[in-house]
């Protein structure tokens, strides 16, 4: 089922239920309705109107969830591919040439293999090789190695640089290409130069650092793409004096490992997604637009209230003019005659030619309708009677004469 389909159909169902309520609402449908069902069957109607329309509301609230969901989805996807991947490694070595010596009595000292003193150092080789390797590639590719090394000397204080080794390239073919470089550092050079930017700075301190900094940018030409990288794996000596371990160097930074790749981003357009978005669209539509209907026939289809008319009203009505209300029961200490009808009662005023008192009392609680007492004073002598309007039970019982009787009207 295409777009287009699905919008047709969720717009007919639509227009299918506002024609139905539409009829419904018509003068002619209100009275067929009426006179077709009786306020028992109107009940019965109700009931089942109370399912459909809770059967619609949570329709309505999986409709929305479900456009919420499918909104959710994104209409494209981003699908990355790995088109190569490489390495790079760096590695830094040393090795301390010694003066003549007692404490270790050798002429070089290799990581691991001891303190280095100050004293009896004359000079750190550094050894830096470097290893870049690609992947993954059906052909080989030309590779471009610019390389150079900076030497930082440095205080907490102050910082200066120099450039050692300059900047060149070197050109290979293939999917690996290596670079080896070594460096010495004469330690009495070094002494030399911290000495002369203290003097200058006019500051001093116990621990001098010197960064061996090689500076790389190999560029890769591939099958796949282009490859351009910066890599400076440094190496850090220390000197430190006045240390309760004597003068001594220290010597960090020697193995270093980047990974990286070349990677294609391809987005990829789902139209299920908006198929699914036309179906929840059109299924919304029809729900909440049934939920519209069944919530117009509930409210349409409430009992019609049945006013009952209250006989005491009627009486009051017409003889209000002899009527008289009261708020409070008249005190009286004669005699007290209580007569069997309010007519009677009514009757023996019009014969004496006295006013008729009445007095009205609430009922005990919501259910009862109010008292009515009414009095004639001739006298010592009071004629009373007290009338109960129609109760709750009483007027219950009209509404099911009245269903009676519509019953038999549609019979």
């Amino acid at each position: 089922m295409d777009i287009k389909t699905i919008i047709i159909f969720g717009v007919i169902i639509s227009v299918l239920i506002f024609l139905i309520v539409a009829i419904l609402s018509s003068s002619r449908s209100r009275l067929n309705l009426i006179s077709t069902f009786s306020l028992r069957r109107i009940a019965m109607t109700r009931k089942k109107l109370n399912f459909l329309l809770l059967f619609c509301a949570m329709l309505s609230l999986v409709s929305i969830s479900n456009v919420y969901s499918t909104h959710q989805l994104p209409i494209e996807k981003e699908r990355i591919t790995i088109l190569c991947t490489y390495s790079q490694v760096g590695k830094n070595e040393y090795t301390a040439n010694l003066k003549p010596n007692f404490i270790y009595n050798q002429s070089t000292l290799k990581r691991g293999e001891g303190l280095i003193y100050t004293k009896i150092t004359e000079s750190i080789e550094t050894n830096f090789t470097y290893i870049f390797k690609i992947s993954g590639l059906n052909h080989p590719a030309n590779i471009t190695i610019n390389y150079g090394i900076d030497a930082i000397y440095a205080s907490p204080l102050w910082e200066k640089r120099f450039n050692v080794v300059p900047m060149s390239a070197q050109n290979s073919t293939g999917s690996t290409a290596y670079l080896f470089n070594d460096y010495v550092v004469n330690l009495n050079e070094a002494e030399e130069i911290f000495e002369v930017i203290e003097r200058e700075t006019g500051t001093s301190t116990s621990t001098y650092n010197l960064t061996i900094l090689p500076k790389i940018h190999t560029v890769a030409y591939t099958d796949v793409g282009t490859i351009d990288e910066h890599f400076n794996p440094s190496m850090t000596i220390q000197f430190i004096h006045y240390a309760t371990e004597g003068d001594h160097i220290t010597i960090d930074g020697f193995d270093y490992q980047r990974l990286d790749g070349l990677y294609e981003n391809e987005k990829i357009y789902q139209p299920w997604i908006m198929t699914q978005r036309y179906y929840s669209y059109a299924y919304s539509l029809a729900s909440f637009s049934a939920l519209g209907l069944f919530s117009w026939l509930f409210i349409k289809n409430r009992p019609p209230r049945i006013r009952i008319k209250n006989p005491l009203d009627e009486i009051i009505k017409k003889y209000e003019e002899i009527l008289f209300e009261i708020s409070q029961e008249p005190s009286h200490e004669g005699q007290r005659v209580t007569m069997n009808t309010l007519e009677e009662l009514i009757q023996l005023a019009d014969g004496l030619g006295k006013p008729v008192f009445y007095s009205k009392k609430p009922g005990i609680d919501q259910n009862k309708e109010p008292t009515y007492s009414f009095y004639v004073l001739d006298g010592s002598i009071r004629y009373e009677n007290t009338v109960t309007a129609p109760t709750v039970e009483m007027k219950a019982e009209q509404n099911n004469l009245f269903n009676d009787e519509d019953n038999n009207r549609v019979t």
